[in-house]
C-alpha cells in the first residue's frame, strides 16, 4: 500500500517535470 502511494506521488512529480507548463499553470 505504501509502495502504491509512493508510486502515485512519484507519478505526479514526474508528470510535473515532463509538463512543466502544466505544473506552472496549475500549481504555481
Amino acid at each position: 500500500m505504501l509502495s502504491w502511494t509512493l508510486k502515485q506521488e512519484f507519478s505526479l512529480f514526474h508528470d510535473c517535470r515532463l509538463v512543466s507548463w502544466l505544473c506552472r499553470g496549475e500549481g504555481d
